[in-house]
């Protein structure tokens, strides 16, 4: 399980009167505060903050237990206790040194890797075997509205008003995952 928490302020946005007051030809304009008889400064407006909270839950589950041991240190499903959940067990013989079926012989021997699990044996991993992953992931778990970009412009009937929303409302993601 883990968890990702984001607390933070909204961005500042700049107030405007949307008319063109000193005659430039461009409408971006900011408004003279009555008070001090000054230009409003930029970036004054300010929305929202936001607050969001991510979840993710995960659960892996073995599918076959891990191989066992034989003699000599290698490693085989050549017992009736080697333990496959899915397949019956190989019997020792078929003809080949050491007994067991040729694809499924694994170990160290002649002309054979060195059933380490390890590069020289194709990435297979003996102790580990197939599992299954099970994962479920909450996006804004609260459900808390994102607002996105206000509008600063005085003549606007939007003014001091979000025009979208930054980020979706909750959403689930359930996923599956098979590693054999």
């Amino acid at each position: 399980m883990n968890a990702q928490m984001n607390w933070n302020s909204s961005r500042p946005y700049n107030i405007t009167t949307g008319k063109d007051d000193n005659n430039d030809g461009v409408i971006n304009d900011r408004p003279i505060d009555p008070v001090t008889g000054k230009m409003i400064a930029r970036n004054t407006g300010v929305g929202a903050g936001l607050f969001n909270l991510n979840l993710n839950i995960q659960k892996t589950v073995r599918l076959k237990r891990g191989e066992q041991s034989g003699p000599g240190g290698r490693t085989g499903n050549n017992g009736p206790n080697a333990g496959n959940n899915f397949v019956e067990p190989q019997q020792r013989g078929g003809g080949f040194p050491g007994g067991g079926n040729f694809p499924q012989q694994r170990g160290p021997g002649p002309g054979r890797p060195s059933g380490n699990g390890g590069p020289n044996n194709g990435g297979f991993n003996q102790s580990s075997g197939p599992t299954l992953t099970f994962r479920v992931q909450f996006q804004n778990a609260l459900n808390n509205v994102q607002y996105g970009n206000y509008v600063g412009t005085l003549t606007s009937p939007f003014f001091g008003h979000a025009i979208s929303t930054a980020r979706p409302s909750r959403q689930l993601e359930l996923s599956l995952r098979f590693n054999f």
